[in-house]
């Protein structure tokens, strides 16, 4: 026997040892929600499945034509936190709680999402409270405590941006947990009607 086939035997032999019954198998496939789409699929229109103007998730976060917006996001967490009146540390401790969960939803996170913990959390949150946000421009643009002129929560960007943001935070791969908005709904003790609004906005 080779010295090569031996270690993989090892190997073979360690994981039938450690592996999940039934019932677990099934368990650790229901946490998956947010899928990664086959190349084969993307190639046909690529166009199509990735976002234009937001990253929402890891799959897509510091695509270079993405990154103006984040400091929109970024803006909307801080309207977001100064509204509720509840400290970031309550929101990080919230999601922390279920980062586990958090991470499971996803069906393939690149190894700096696994490894970094606080980064990991810092991308919920600021992605999730920027949904929310979005989505609360549905029900009233002066709602938020924005500028009148803001370039994206304001009259001009309900207009002209929402329909683009839309279509991005509709895509597959451009998610969050909806555990991530449920955490944070909670904690702002807000009716979630907001999302019903946004749902039925025309296209």
């Amino acid at each position: 026997m080779r010295m090569g086939d031996h270690n993989w035997i090892i190997a073979i032999n360690d994981k039938l040892e450690n592996m999940s019954d039934f019932s677990q198998e099934v368990e650790q496939w229901m946490k998956r929600s947010i899928y990664k789409l086959p190349p084969r699929v993307i190639d046909l229109d690529s166009k199509s499945y990735k976002p234009q103007i937001v990253s929402i998730g890891p799959y897509h976060h510091g695509g270079p034509h993405l990154k103006p917006m984040e400091d929109h996001k970024e803006r909307a967490l801080l309207h977001f936190i100064k509204r509720s009146s509840v400290p970031i540390e309550a929101y990080l401790e919230a999601l922390d709680d279920v980062v586990q969960d958090l991470r499971d939803a996803y069906d393939e996170l690149d190894p700096k999402w696994l490894n970094n913990t606080s980064d990991f959390l810092r991308l919920m949150i600021l992605d999730g409270c920027f949904v929310l946000e979005v989505l609360r421009m549905g029900t009233s643009v002066l709602a938020g405590g924005y500028a009148p002129n803001d370039p994206v929560f304001s009259s001009h960007g309900l207009l002209y941006v929402l329909p683009v943001l839309r279509c991005d935070m509709l895509l597959l791969e451009n998610q969050v947990p909806l555990l991530v908005l449920v955490k944070l709904l909670r904690l702002e003790k807000r009716i979630s009607k907001v999302v019903v609004c946004f749902l039925f906005l025309p296209l």
